[in-house]
């Protein structure tokens, strides 16, 4: 994510220098901007008035005069870090096959603790749960890296190679892994089987708070089944658990397919790349996913657009 209010203190910063310091300063300042953290945005000029072409120079020219190698480089990790962020924001803004050269970037001119580091970050922001800048495709490309590149170790490779076989399932396209969910009444069922036009499947946790949030709405709310009924949407809910109460599943209204994956497959068989509950998929009928990793509120969106 930018941090647009350090933008603008540094671009305020970089107007007063430039005002007041000498010719012979200003080369020092250059030369000490190659150490310089955080990394100030790239000033775009003038004539680039487009938001993607502006995006796109940034992007472009974050790195420049950077020096990779400098050995003080972590001692202020804070400061590296939010660089990074700042760069995967102007990455995730753009379009993932755009850029595939400035993805690497980094990763090609570092090495060892240096390049540890940015392996680190670059799961933390492009991969993980709880980051607004999540991509799989972009990471997907990172793992790819680590897998050929010899500035990588071999423990650093069978990660990589473990998360690449998660990452790549279930992805849009695709037809979703089938597995089989046991509902209150004790009866089993396949995923494959479902035959409404859409299927929002839901993977939960019976002791998630944000899941019981999620379910409750559920329950609550009528204008919300009726909505799904319009929009020929079923709601597939799964708890990730050995056992549920059959209570927790039958408070669901009837509309609302709601079991359990009692040979816990699902997550000891890693089907689904599943970082955090609750995760949303959507699924088109005869099983091809739709959105991967997705919300509610992008589901409705794009059923919408569909149906008109």
């Amino acid at each position: 994510m930018l941090n647009y209010r350090y933008i603008i203190l540094v671009l305020s910063f970089v107007f007063l220098q430039s005002s007041c310091l000498s010719s012979s300063q200003k080369q020092r300042e250059q030369v000490d901007s190659i150490k310089l953290f955080p990394r100030p945005l790239p000033k775009v000029p003038s004539s680039i008035t487009e938001a993607k072409a502006q995006s796109k120079y940034m992007l472009a020219h974050f790195w420049d005069k950077f020096d990779f190698s400098h050995e003080d480089i972590l001692k202020n990790k804070d400061s590296f870090e939010e660089s990074f962020a700042n760069y995967f924001g102007l990455l995730t803004s753009l379009d993932s096959k755009e850029v595939s050269k400035e993805l690497l970037y980094p990763l090609k001119n570092s090495l060892d603790s240096i390049l540890k580091e940015e392996l680190r970050l670059y799961r933390k922001y492009l991969y993980e749960a709880d980051s607004p800048m999540l991509s799989n495709e972009l990471y997907e490309e990172v793992l790819k890296w680590i897998l050929k590149t010899p500035r990588t170790n071999a423990l650093q490779k069978e990660e990589a190679r473990l998360l690449l076989e998660i990452i790549t399932k279930n992805k849009v396209g695709a037809i979703a892994t089938n597995f089989v969910y046991q509902t209150a009444d004790g009866s089993k069922h396949h995923l494959k089987n479902l035959l409404s036009p859409y299927s929002l499947l839901v993977f939960a946790k019976a002791d998630c708070p944000t899941c019981e949030v999620f379910t409750q709405q559920l329950i609550s709310s009528k204008e919300l089944e009726q909505e799904l009924q319009k929009l020929k949407l079923q709601i597939v809910l799964i708890y990730l658990d050995k056992e549920v109460p059959q209570a927790k599943l039958e408070r669901l209204p009837k509309s609302i397919i709601a079991g359990f994956d009692y040979k816990e497959d699902i997550l000891q068989k890693q089907l689904y790349d599943i970082k955090s509950t609750p995760t949303f998929y959507l699924l088109k009928r005869g099983g091809e996913v739709l959105l991967k990793e997705t919300s509610p509120d992008e589901v409705l969106e794009y059923i919408k657009q569909k149906i008109k």
